[in-house]
């Protein structure tokens, strides 16, 4: 039973028998009853709307529907049918029309409401349901005293249960003797288990009330644990902690976002807060202001949160997109916006909702000058007082009913309370709960007179109408009349300190935790710093060390070995060297496209040999592909022998390496896998004769035949002029196949293959120029890390060089326990080219080995940060600094940091006092300049100065440091408004990076893109940010990239443009309508969409029209053609083939990604494409296709591969194609395991292979495709 249902109005009574004859069958009056009875208000509501519109308006079913409406909380819908009942039948009709007033109340028509209740009273003074409704009446009127009244006339004419829940709404007004019979009623009553759960522990509450008025304390702390263990029963799932929340404010809403972005919001106070704990004294606050003149009491509005809610719904409801997306003009929009909800008619609005606390960094940037009172109280008093309390929403303030729990959240609460009086630019004021209920009066005054407010009326009179009820009213219970407040409550859980024990204790660490978790001051810099050279793209060596390599080396590589290394591409791109790199499978012709360096010679389908044509034998296992036959009745294990089986023979070119023309001279030889490694030697010796280094994979366990093993290779290389130096690349085998019952497979210890690494022999060492030397200590060192050998080398040019190299890579720097800063810089440039994989695994296995190693913990900060995930960035990189407060590297990786994550005013005052403190670094001048350019609108002088010492070209930047320096340079020019000066620099920028790709790229097409829109060029700067969309590896700049493209094309000016800005703008609205679980399969990396379709401008990891012109599907296609796409994402495939469809139907279990697909083909107009939501075991159909696409799709299917083969035959059209393609491995150079036995199994079905092909159009994953073509 409900506490706001009378009696009369209750299920039971409502009318069974017709008043009107209407033809409603018994058997569905009686269903509806039911289901009235069981408050089934969504099933009977449309069973209702169908007899009315058969029926027309019966006076039993505009009841029912009245009822069905009241249940639903739509009160002005349910006063309507109320009303027409009643001239139906106006007399007689008490429970009726006091239905209709408890809606009217509901509704706030309280003097309707109220006239209404007095007319039942008139008619039947013993309703004490309607006494009931009179009480609840004048309590919202705030005249308690006739409220209490209303309460006590109730009691006289109630019977069990009801009897109960007016004790309930009495118990707070006065208090209640322990009398047996006010005990058994209420005993009686939390017995019924079919009693709603909240109504029971009201009931046991004022159990307590009743045991607490009695002077009783442990047995009224007993009820009340009673009933907030009944509500902590009723919770599903356990309530989440707040820490996270707490921790994503403080690192986001702090002091510098407040003074870079506050001034733009609104300089008025529209609006007054008053925050802090429930019971902390908000509403004794809130009462002094009914004495002012032109203020509005609010209360507990959700004004704030709401549009918050609809702010944050444009960001996919997070915050740190909406904050790095703001400007200046942004920001006085969302506050004007803001301040339109509120009414506009002079007066300040007072508003005390509790959770308005997690609200008032917005405040801070819309209304910086809105004042902000903050409510406190002891711990003991807030705690009792919070944990006895019944709140009438038991969800939203689930921390209330658990002792820990409340200690946790008391502690949150203050320590976001400091937060924001620390950071807020917002006049903040502090009432504490003990001064304000001694002395109200001098509280008010101070409030007053600091808030600039008028008094209309003295305290005495504002508080005078409830006077007489202040010696009633109890510790527990508040109200929101004014009433004369009293310190009688002072204390109060002094009483309860023992029970309130594991509230105090949790309060206590939770309050530690905060502490230790507090930020350091990035600005407040040491009065040294250590300085480290960790520039990812600056010369291997430190400042006084460069290798000034006077020759190219040249370096031939047999199967591409070496292209597949990151250093050996840096390598490439610098110019250093000359790689002829030989790639049998050809699979890395993206990679070597990509790179398009004149000093990279890519061989596919070529290896080194004698010249002559030869054999390619394709083993099960790639790493078995070799120019020798396999070894008849091979020793060891028969797994060994199955990777190695032969499946086919390909016809391959080989070149002798001393007939290779143009080929000068040979430096560093490169023989790995198990080709014919002998004949490439034989036919080589004279290019070898002066090689520097050679190294030669051996087998140690023989798999072909003629195949070196280490003793073969030593000989030769005795014979030739070479002496081992090592082996590398020992590559151990299993000895056991895997298993999937294991939780650990057992690491492999047979030594199955090993490169040999092969240097000249003492007498030819010995022989070698300087400039051989140097050339053979670079390959040694920055191909194999190899500094002792090295640093030898060097000493035999010169010993002040040995030296020097020795200081650059670490060796006299004191002992640190730590991996080399030379891998760390090896790494951290992988990540600057957005190469994430490896970094990814090599830092966090360098997090475990060196925890307490800050250069590492900066870097794992980085590696986070270029993975899109910048909190844990930051409070890692804020971490290694409390570490290591004297690195200068940490705090320029915490700027690094902050500016990827678009939060640069974090970034500004750290990025000015290193300037100030180091001007002549060129790294440091750098970073500020390039952090200055981000601000919103940085300082005219500053500026200025930048742009005079950045004129000055910078000497021996590499090229990814001139684009910087010129994209840099054209921001500085565009904010100074020297627009001819600023297009110079950003072309010469982008005409460096013209052969880059990814972040490199995307940088200086996004530097442009903002200048553009500064220029007021918006169609320019769109296009300017698509391309930098478009340009792949993504990385964080590609998010910035498109959360601008999609905020800047609603104010572009072309048609297509307006018409593309429409249908972006509703696919966000499509997104925002999701939990973030139902997003997982439409997004990739970045937080990016999976999908993406160039034409209109939709970005996404996979660009839908470049894969189709890889695919060559559209040649292959007749004219008219249908199409299926399995897993079809957005279906942007199908989309990209449309002008070739007579039909396409697509299908992906995920609804989000197939509303988001419908509507971008409502607005092609694509009626014959048809998308929708459903798992694969679900889909049926007769129709057959001459297209179908099952892109990665054979891994989720759940059937075997040679079922799943024999579907797509029955999908296809005799002579039908399937498109085939493997799964993403995060590996450019490698693609699915097994993928080509999967799809040879999927082939087998009754399909001939036509096409088979590669790419790796995202840039992080090399996929391969084959095409398929039913049989017919």
């Amino acid at each position: 039973m409900s506490l706001f249902i009378p009696q009369e109005a209750s299920p039971m009574t409502r009318p069974k028998q017709p008043r009107s004859t209407s033809g409603i069958p018994p058997q569905t009056a009686q269903t509806i009853l039911n289901l009235l009875d069981r408050n089934q208000w969504d099933q009977v509501e449309p069973l209702l709307i169908k007899l009315r519109q058969k029926h027309g308006d019966d006076f039993r079913l505009l009841v029912w529907h009245g009822d069905t409406l009241r249940g639903l909380e739509r009160f002005p819908e349910a006063i309507t049918l109320y009303r027409q009942a009643l001239e139906l039948e106006p007399q007689n009709n008490e429970s009726l029309t006091l239905s209709l007033a408890m809606c009217l109340r509901k509704e706030g028509q309280l003097d309707e409401a109220l006239r209404l209740s007095g007319q039942v009273i008139q008619l039947r003074p013993d309703y004490a349901g309607a006494w009931a409704l009179q009480g609840d009446i004048y309590k919202d009127q705030e005249l308690l005293t006739q409220a209490r009244d209303a309460y006590l006339e109730a009691l006289k004419h109630a019977a069990a249960p009801l009897n109960a829940l007016l004790y309930v709404k009495l118990a707070p007004f006065t208090p209640l003797p322990p009398e047996p019979a006010i005990l058994q009623a209420l005993e009686a009553f939390t017995n019924e288990a079919e009693q709603p759960i909240n109504d029971r522990a009201n009931v046991l509450a004022t159990l307590g009330k009743i045991w607490l008025d009695a002077q009783e304390p442990d047995k009224a702390f007993e009820y009340y644990r009673k009933a907030n263990n009944l509500i902590k029963g009723a919770f599903t799932t356990p309530p989440k902690s707040l820490i996270p929340q707490v921790n994503g404010l403080r690192v986001n809403f702090t002091a510098e976002l407040f003074k870079a972005l506050s001034p733009f919001g609104v300089q008025s106070a529209p609006q007054i807060f008053i925050t802090g704990f429930s019971r902390s004294g908000k509403s004794l606050v809130e009462s002094l202001f009914r004495s002012a003149a032109n203020v509005r009491l609010t209360g507990e509005s959700l004004q704030l949160d709401q549009y918050r809610q609809n702010v944050l719904t444009r960001f996919q409801n997070n915050l740190e997109n909406y904050l790095t997306a703001q400007t200046p003009s942004s920001i006085q929009q969302d506050a004007h916006t803001y301040l339109s909800t509120l009414k506009n008619d002079g007066k300040v609005n007072i508003s005390t909702l509790p959770s308005d606390l997690w609200n008032l960094g917005f405040i801070g940037l819309w209304l910086p000058k809105a004042p902000i009172i903050f409510c406190v109280r002891g711990l003991l008093d807030l705690g009792a007082t919070v944990y006895c309390q019944q709140y009438k929403s038991f969800e939203g303030n689930h921390y209330s009913y658990d002792l820990p729990t409340l200690g946790e959240h008391i502690a949150l609460y203050e320590h976001m309370m400091a937060h924001w009086a620390q950071v807020l630019p917002n006049p903040v004021f502090l009432v504490d709960y003990e001064a304000l209920v001694r002395d109200p009066q001098t509280v008010m005054d101070n409030l007053f007179e600091q808030l600039g407010l008028e008094r209309q009326q003295s305290y005495t009179d504002t508080v005078a109408a409830n006077a007489s009820m202040a010696s009633e009213i109890g510790p527990i219970n508040s109200f929101d009349a004014a009433m004369p407040m009293t310190d009688r409550f002072i204390g109060f859980g002094e009483r309860f300190r023992e029970q309130l024990t594991p509230m105090v204790q949790r309060y206590q660490s939770t309050c530690q935790e905060l502490a230790q978790d507090q930020p350091a001051n990035m600005v407040d810099l040491p009065a040294q710093l250590k300085v480290r050279n960790t520039e990812p793209d600056s010369a291997p060596a430190e400042a006084d060390f460069s290798w000034q390599l006077s020759q190219v080396i040249t370096i031939a590589d047999n199967s591409s070995h070496l292209l597949r290394q990151q250093k050996a591409q840096d390598l490439v791109k610098s110019g250093a060297c000359t790689l002829l790199s030989f790639d049998p499978s050809g699979e890395l012709a993206p990679l070597a496209q990509a790179l398009g360096k004149p000093s990279l010679h890519y061989l596919p389908q070529a290896l080194l040999g004698d010249g002559q044509p030869s054999t390619l034998y394709l083993a099960l296992d790639a790493a078995y592909n070799s120019t020798l036959p396999p070894a008849a009745n091979q020793p060891g294990p028969a797994y060994l022998a199955q990777k190695n089986m032969t499946l086919a023979q390909l016809p391959v070119t080989t070149y002798a390496l001393d007939a290779i023309e143009g080929l000068d001279w040979l430096d560093y030889l490169i023989l790995d896998g198990v080709y014919d490694h002998a004949t490439i030697l034989e036919h080589g010796s004279q290019r070898l004769s002066n090689a520097l280094l050679i190294q030669v994979s051996v087998a140690l366990v023989a798999t072909q035949q003629g195949q070196m093993d280490l003793a073969t290779v030593l000989q030769w290389a005795d014979q030739h002029g070479f002496r081992l130096l090592r082996l590398i690349d020992e590559q151990l085998e299993q000895h056991m196949p895997a298993r999937q019952d294991l939780a650990l497979q057992p690491a492999g210890s047979q030594l199955r293959r090993a490169s040999v690494l092969l240097v000249p022999s003492y007498q030819r060492q010995a022989q070698l120029s300087p400039t051989q030397i140097l050339k053979q200590a670079f390959l040694l060192d920055t191909v194999h890390d190899i500094h002792d050998f090295s640093y030898e080398l060097l000493l035999q040019i010169d010993p002040t060089l040995a030296e020097r190299y020795l200081k650059a890579r670490g060796y006299l720097e004191p002992k640190r326990h730590g991996p080399d800063l030379r891998e760390i810089q090896h790494i951290r440039q992988m990540l600057h080219t957005s190469d994430l994989p490896v970094p990814r695994h090599q830092t966090r296995k360098w997090v475990e080995q060196y925890p307490a190693d800050p250069l590492v913990q900066s870097l794992y900060a980085e590696c986070l940060s270029w993975s899109g995930h910048h909190r844990s960035a930051i409070l890692t990189i804020q971490e290694a600094i409390s570490k290591a407060p004297d690195e200068l590297v940490l705090r320029q990786t915490y700027i690094d940091i902050m500016n990827r994550a678009g939060m640069w005013w974090e970034a500004i005052d750290l990025a000015r006092a290193l300037h100030v403190r180091y001007p002549e670094r060129q790294d440091v001048q750098a970073q500020w300049w390039s952090t200055l350019t981000e601000q919103a609108r940085p300082d005219a002088q500053e500026v200025n100065e930048a742009l005079s010492r950045s004129q000055i070209a910078a000497q021996d930047l590499t090229t990814a440091k001139q684009i910087e320096h010129h994209a840099t340079r054209g921001r500085l020019l565009a904010h100074s408004q020297q627009w001819e000066q600023a297009w110079q620099e950003h072309e010469q920028a982008l005409l460096l990076a013209q052969n880059s790709q990814g972040p490199e790229l995307a940088r200086p097409l996004i530097a442009k893109a903002d200048s553009l829109y500064e220029a007021g060029l918006i169609n320019e700067s769109c296009e300017h940010l698509w391309q930098a969309c478009a340009t792949y590896r993504y990385s964080p700049y590609t998010v910035h990239a498109y959360r601008k493209l999609n905020a800047r094309l609603p104010e572009s000016t072309q048609a297509d443009l307006q018409s593309i800005a429409a249908l972006h703008q509703k696919i966000e609205q499509i997104w925002a309508g999701y939990k973030q679980d139902n997003l997982q399969y439409a997004f990739g990396d970045f937080g990016l969409p999976y999908q993406g379709f160039e034409p209109l401008k939709l970005a996404g990891s996979r660009p839908a029209m470049q894969r189709l012109e890889t695919y060559g599907l559209q040649e292959l296609l007749p004219a008219h053609a249908s199409a299926l796409d399995i897993g079809c994402n957005h279906g942007f495939l199908l989309m990209g083939l449309a002008p070739r469809l007579s039909y396409g139907l697509g299908f992906d279990i995920s609804q989000s990604c197939i509303d988001v697909g419908k509507a971008v083909a409502e607005h092609l107009g694509h009626k014959h494409i048809e998308l929708s939501s459903q798992p694969f075991d679900d889909f049926k159909s007769k129709q057959r296709f001459d297209l179908v696409i099952a892109c990665a799709v054979h891994h989720w299917i759940g059937v075997p591969l040679s079922e799943f083969g024999t579907k797509l035959f029955n999908f296809c059209k005799p002579g039908g194609l399937v498109l085939l393609e493997s799964q993403g491995t995060r590996e450019t150079t490698r693609t699915e395991v097994d993928f080509e036995a999967k799809a040879t199994t999927m082939a087998s079905a009754g399909f001939t292979v036509i096409r088979k092909g590669s790419l790796c159009d995202d840039g992080i994953n090399y996929r391969e495709f084959w095409i398929l073509q039913r049989k017919k």
